[in-house]
């Protein structure tokens, strides 16, 4: 791409000069035209467009400042070096102000047109790859705009973000104004896999469209799993009848079509975006009933006084109890925690069966997640993996099926736990024993062993004296008395230089130590070992 260059100046020396004397292949640019007054330029700009212009202010039937205005309505992106005889820095600032680029005072060294020239040419450049970069953007964020737009709705759906001004701006850059509307939340039945969950879930999307495409204006939110939302609006006032009677034709179809059944809640009706998150939340409460009324049936949420049930979340203490006992691997306190939770559910009936039912999935899910974070488990030694426990809530009855996986599943993960617990304790232990036999000839502390084996020096003292029956220095004393009663037996050694050789430096330290232990001194100790031939008696 070469950059277009047009020369305007009354002085045809001066248009002549400039065109021939700079190397403008060189620079990646044409001279495209040359004008010997304004009013010729200003025909060439609007034809050729030039990207470049080199103008002299002062020129007979349009001045350099009117062509500047009107060069730039026409090419908004085009470059004006302003040449000028003037010295008068007024006129200067004012074409400088009205958009030229630079300004040259007749004559001027070709070095300087140049660099002007290179300048100019590199913020054209830059000029071209910043529009380059943001039609691109704005391609791909045109493309993206309705995956940006379900997500921001699901986002306000599910609670994580809020409806603040920034986020109802950003409503409006999808073209979404909410007004009168209902919530719908569809839930479909049980799949084999998630490969099939997928072809059901785009059957339901074309199946919706058909139906109620016609008629409605809607968005649609993936929620996850089997459920999706869709947001129905209408011009018309009263639609609710009609929406449930479409709705009905959609899943009787979906039902013959995909041999699926779907349950579905709606909430009562909206009045702003506003509402969204708490019609959402109805149809989340609601949607349960279909554990009671059966899959294929249409739930009001108008029909239902969700808020006279008492709040689940105060059991919320068990399942985080339940999960310590878990990680300790203590299976006695966890059979009593369990039954706690299943007294508290049979003793007070003012708990909602929805909310029940939800709790104690939740309960099995906060273990399963325990064992997907945690590298040392495998939920596959379960018999389990994400769609196979999924199936097995599905296939619960009654609560106390809910709490036998419960229990079933504590079990098993804190046996293995604890299993875990004792293995990683065993390596402690013996990393630090290493380390000790290691390095008792020196002047190690239990701090020094804590940072090796990397926990706290508490703990690690209390871990030690339960495994070993004895806390470090016990042990570590008694490995360098033992030590000691080693070289002792070889009389090339001087007393202060064994207690040397085990990490002692004070030798008076030592024997006083030695005889504590032994009930005799380090010499006394040698004389019984080492006869006056120099044979060593002690085995």
């Amino acid at each position: 791409m070469k950059y277009k260059v047009l020369i305007v100046d009354d002085e045809t020396i001066v248009r002549k000069g400039i065109a021939t004397v700079v190397n403008w292949n060189q620079l990646g640019c044409e001279v495209i035209g040359e004008a010997g007054n304004g009013h010729v330029g200003m025909e060439m700009i609007r034809k050729h467009k030039p990207d470049i212009i080199i103008a002299d202010i002062n020129m007979p039937k349009l001045s350099g400042l009117d062509m500047i205005k009107e060069t730039l309505d026409v090419v908004k992106h085009s470059k004006i070096i302003i040449l000028t005889g003037y010295r008068d820095f007024d006129y200067i600032q004012e074409a400088m102000r009205i958009g030229a680029f630079d300004y040259l005072l007749k004559p001027s060294k070709l070095d300087i047109l140049i660099k002007t020239i290179k300048r100019a040419l590199l913020e054209l450049k830059y000029t071209h790859k910043l529009n380059q970069t943001k039609a691109k953007l704005i391609d791909n964020f045109e493309k993206a705009k309705p995956v940006l737009k379900e997500k921001l709705l699901k986002d306000i759906i599910i609670k994580t973000v809020s409806l603040d001004e920034g986020v109802i701006k950003e409503l409006k850059t999808y073209d979404l104004s909410l007004e009168e509307y209902y919530v719908i939340l569809i839930e479909m039945g049980r799949t084999k896999d998630i490969y099939s969950r997928q072809i059901y879930k785009f059957g339901l999307y074309n199946t919706f469209e058909e139906v109620l495409g016609e008629s409605f204006t809607y968005e649609s939110v993936d929620i996850g799993n089997n459920k999706v939302i869709f947001i129905v609006s209408s011009g018309e006032k009263d639609f609710k009848d009609k929406i449930l009677s479409n709705l009905e034709e959609m899943m009787e179809l979906m039902a013959k079509c995909f041999e699926i059944s779907l349950t579905a809640s709606m909430s009562t009706l909206a009045g702003s975006i506003y509402e969204l998150p708490r019609k959402a939340t109805e149809c989340f409460d609601s949607i349960g009933y279909g554990y009671y009324l059966g899959e294929g049936s249409i739930i009001l949420a108008e029909d239902f006084e969700l808020d006279q049930h008492r709040d689940i979340s105060e059991l919320e203490i068990y399942s985080n109890e339940l999960l310590k006992y878990i990680k300790l691997g203590d299976k006695n306190n966890i059979d009593d925690l369990i039954q706690e939770i299943s007294n508290a559910l049979k003793n007070n009936t003012s708990y909602h069966p929805v909310d029940v039912n939800s709790f104690l999935i939740r309960v099995i899910y906060n273990i399963y997640n325990y064992v997907l974070i945690n590298k040392q488990l495998d939920e596959k030694s379960y018999g389990l993996d994400g769609v196979i426990l999924h199936n097995k809530i599905q296939a619960a009855c009654k609560v106390e099926d809910l709490i036998a996986i419960i229990k079933e599943f504590s079990h098993e993960v804190a046996n293995d736990t604890n299993n875990l617990r004792k293995e990683s304790l065993n390596n402690i232990i013996n990393k630090a024993i290493h380390y000790i036999k290691n390095n008792y000839t020196k002047s190690i502390t239990l701090n020094d062993i804590s940072q090796h084996v990397n926990i706290s020096a508490y703990y690690l003292s209390r871990m030690f004296k339960k495994e070993m029956g004895k806390n470090f220095s016990e042990y570590l004393i008694e490995l360098r008395m033992n030590k000691a009663k080693e070289f002792l037996k070889n009389p090339e050694f001087r007393l202060y230089e064994i207690a040397d050789m085990i990490g002692i430096k004070d030798s008076h330290y030592f024997s006083r130590v030695f005889k504590k232990n032994f009930g005799i001194t380090p010499t006394q100790y040698r004389a019984q070992c080492i006869d006056s031939d120099g044979e060593v008696l002690c085995k």
